[in-house]
């Protein structure tokens, strides 16, 4: 195995998630609003997603299936990205507590969905990945190592960025944290909205 490709794949992953984008919004408006269990259940839910795209990804390289679906895919996604930036707009404080039993379900499946919610991703992992398949060992190894090092960056990062929202909302009045969630739901549903356009754009040229 190349150690050093490795390495390489591991830094550069880290640069590129480490990155703020809707998977750390949400973490954000998570560990903000449920705490320590959300930002380990939403750490979940974010890593299941990206090894989800990964693999196909690493499908679609192997065995270059066609790519159609991907946009319609995306467009669902993009619908569920501005639902969740409503809800979190529309939420307050008797709705964070009313729905304590539901937060564990509902942050992974939110968590989950979002790192869904741009299938297109798929593309950028078909450009990205085959420069770090490692050639001293099968596809399927190599593959695996590529799977597991994104999956242990994704959760590392994502949880960090949890646990750094927990500690920086200590410091912060009720009122102030609720802004701070409302304006990450602000920052969801823009995001939602420029993926629908460019999906709804690629849906009707296909």
């Amino acid at each position: 195995m190349n150690f050093l490709l490795y390495i390489s794949y591991i830094l550069t992953v880290s640069a590129i998630i480490v990155s703020p984008g809707p998977n750390a919004a949400l973490m954000v408006s998570h560990a903000i609003k449920y705490g320590k269990k959300a930002v380990i259940t939403n750490a979940l839910g974010s890593v299941a997603a990206a090894t989800i795209l990964i693999i196909i990804a690493l499908v679609l390289i192997e065995k270059t299936i066609p790519e159609n679906f991907i946009p319609f895919l995306s467009i669902i996604g993009s619908l569920y990205l501005i639902y969740t930036g409503y809800s979190n707009i529309k939420s307050t404080n008797n709705d964070i507590n009313s729905k304590e039993n539901e937060k564990k379900y509902s942050v992974f499946i939110q968590s989950f969905l979002t790192g869904l919610s741009n299938p297109k991703d798929i593309i950028f992992f078909i450009v990205f990945l085959p420069q770090f398949l490692d050639s001293s060992i099968s596809f399927i190894y190599s593959s695996f190592f590529l799977v597991v090092g994104w999956a242990i960056c994704d959760s590392t990062i994502m949880i960090g960025y949890g646990f750094f929202s927990m500690r920086l909302k200590r410091s912060l009045s009720i009122n102030f944290s609720r802004k701070i969630n409302k304006f990450m739901g602000v920052f969801i549903i823009t995001i939602g909205l420029i993926l629908l356009l460019s999906s709804i754009k690629k849906a009707v040229i296909i």
